[in-house]
């Protein structure tokens, strides 16, 4: 097909790239005889079209496959004949293949870092799971031939996935799908060579072929009498993760899973398979963003990129040539058939869907609100009638009011602190990157930026809306009797109001009366902690301090060294009461994704403190520490 030839409504613009269903073309949408937007438009296969069967079946499928709203799903548009060929349209994707971007890093040797590798197959499996809530023909949908020319990434770092449900589609049509696999026969499963039917776990053992290629350079091949654990044992990660080569423990057991040759041993569900996968991330303190993937495309493509705006600026400003409308001409009329009178191209509406999860959510925030409603009922019922106190309940009140106002007070300035001083050091993290970056990338990171720092505010409303509840729990907390007291008080006090003739010698003289006793302002008793408690590092009475750093400051990552960043990381440490670091909490990393945040964390676990003690007992306690800056 000739670039810039008009087609129905689209003009052609460029060939992009080839995929299971045909040739892809960036075209022009065109309406009122102007552009008025830049799409995709695939020529179908001629295989695929010589069939009126499976043209209805495509035709149906493409109507609710245009269903699938997310950001990580390419949109289908439109499909059906323009003259003597057939056409799916759909979004057009600023970005590259996750083959295309393999490629690029190994010829360039710029590999993608492990945690923005498991960043976007975490994306990638979550879209996997979400389009499994919609049905297709009474069938759960699924992709059912994931490839690498299926999976892009936007130079925005969005990953997004296209061709859901298409060979499922061919289900009882041999030929055609054989014929559709000829580009990518490599990425066949053990389901699709046996003739087992295709499902979502056809699925799952395709995401660990994919990731299994794409942190080795290596295409994942099996055959039948191999050993799995051995090949898994043996990989190599294109990117060294911890100074090491080899695939970590965790991903190895991911994929022994993931890829075994019996779909009954694979994950039981895409979704299980999805918090599996997230869990190795929890658990490698990996926290990689869509800011750290879209870096890493832009180091990649950088100039691709800036070239292809250029020339999708100048395609859209073309003007179109109108259709040209021929004089009347009356002529004998001839029977002719239509090639294609049942599919005349369509752009689909969506449905309006209604999502399942929200009543979901809705269920499970009922059915806790009932739990609490009848636990408050019981409880009330259980709860013995409040015996006389030594001091009124407005004082007690008045106390509680005062401490809980100090106490919002007091946290109120620490958020203001805490977080103007993250948005400083967000503003500075970023200054540094523009100082380096492009046109183009200067504005997505002032873009970004934005977005980070409207996220630390939200952060901050979210936190300051907790204030006060959290601190009418502390001062209730402080102001809590001690069980011997209560004991003391439940059983002398009624007797002295239910019987006062009997215990008449023993009442107190009338200058010591018991309701009168406290002549001090009310001052409650605090219960002890107990070793190994948390308690607040504010009320600590001996805070903890350095004995010994195992390694005094993080080590500069290689990541960034290469590039030249300069990074600051804000963490917060949790101080056993023998004086270990026993846990770290990333508060804050700018940029996120260069290895700075596991640099920290890998030298604070090191250090030494004395053990945090409240009134002579050690306990536990969480320290914000001051800001690393790599620089």
């Amino acid at each position: 097909m000739e670039p810039t030839k008009r087609v129905g409504n689209f003009i052609i613009f460029k060939e992009k790239r080839e995929d299971i269903l045909g040739k892809e073309f960036r075209a022009g949408w065109i309406e009122n005889e102007k552009i008025k937007n830049v799409i995709s438009l695939v020529a179908i296969k001629e295989v695929l079209t010589k069939n009126d069967e499976i043209l209805k079946k495509f035709s149906e499928g493409m109507r609710e496959i245009a269903n699938l709203i997310d950001p990580k799903v390419v949109r289908t548009l439109g499909f059906g004949a323009i003259g003597e060929n057939v056409f799916l349209s759909r979004e057009y994707i600023r970005g590259e293949t996750i083959g295309d971007i393999l490629t690029t890093s190994i010829s360039e040797k710029n590999f993608m870092p492990l945690d923005i590798a498991l960043f976007l197959f975490s994306q990638i499996a979550s879209t996997l799971e979400y389009v499994q809530t919609f049905k297709l023909e009474g069938q759960r949908m699924f992709h059912g031939f994931l490839n690498p020319s299926d999976i892009l990434v936007t130079y925005d770092g969005v990953p997004k996935i296209k061709n859901f449900m298409i060979y499922p589609i061919l289900e009882n049509y041999p030929y055609e799908r054989t014929n559709i696999t000829k580009l990518y026969e490599r990425y066949l499963t053990p389901d699709h060579k046996s003739g087992l039917p295709v499902t979502f776990s056809t699925d799952i053992y395709s995401f660990g072929m994919l990731l299994f290629e794409f942190l080795t350079g290596t295409p994942f091949e099996f055959k039948q009498g191999e050993n799995l654990k051995d090949k898994l044992d043996n990989a190599k990660l294109l990117f060294p993760y911890k100074d090491s080569t080899g695939l970590p423990l965790s991903l190895k057991n991911f994929l022994l899973k993931a890829l075994s040759p019996n779909p009954e041993d694979r994950f039981s569900s895409i979704r299980e398979m999805r918090r599996n996968f997230d869990a190795i991330i929890s658990e490698e303190n990996m926290d990689a963003s869509t800011f750290n993937l879209a870096f890493y495309m832009n180091s990649l493509f950088g100039i691709v990129a800036e070239k292809e705006d250029k020339e999708i600026e100048s395609e859209v400003s073309a003007e179109v040539i109108p259709v040209e409308v021929k004089e009347e001409v009356t002529v004998e009329r001839k029977e002719a058939p239509v090639r294609y009178p049942a599919i005349e191209f369509t752009a689909f509406k969506v449905k309006e869907r209604r999502s399942p999860i929200p009543l979901f959510i809705v269920s499970i925030v009922l059915v806790a609100v009932l739990a609490v409603v009848g636990t408050l009922l019981i409880v009330g019922k259980k709860q013995p009638q409040p015996q006389a106190p030594t001091v009124s309940e407005a004082e007690i009140q008045k106390a509680i009011d005062q401490r809980i106002s100090e106490l919002q007070q007091k946290m109120r300035e620490d958020f203001e602190a805490r977080y103007k001083a993250k948005e400083e050091e967000i503003k500075k993290a970023y200054d540094e990157l523009m100082k380096k970056a492009t046109e183009q990338q200067r504005k997505e990171l002032e873009a970004q930026m934005k977005k980070d720092i409207d996220d630390l505010k939200k952060q901050r409303a979210e936190a300051e809306a907790k204030i006060p509840v959290e601190a009418e729990k502390i001062a209730k907390e402080m102001d809590r009797t001690p069980p011997a007291e209560k004991t003391e008080q439940k059983e002398t006090t009624p007797e002295k109001v239910e019987k006062p003739a009997e215990t008449k010698s023993q009442e107190v003289p009338p200058a010591q009366p018991a309701v009168e006793k406290p002549a001090t302002p009310y001052a409650p008793v605090i219960a002890p902690p107990k070793e190994g408690e948390v308690v607040a590092y504010g009320v600590l009475s001996k805070r903890p301090e350095v004995v010994k750093k195992g390694i005094p400051n993080p080590e500069y990552p290689q990541v960034a060294k290469r590039f030249g960043v300069k990074g600051s990381v804000l963490v917060q440490i949790l101080i056993s009461e023998k004086g270990d670091v026993i846990d770290v909490k990333v508060l804050q990393e700018n940029p996120k994704g260069k290895g700075f945040a596991e640099s920290v964390i890998k030298a604070v676990k090191t250090w030494k403190f004395t053990p945090p003690e409240k009134d002579g007992v050690k306990v536990r306690t969480w320290v914000t520490l001051p800001v690393f800056k790599f620089q």
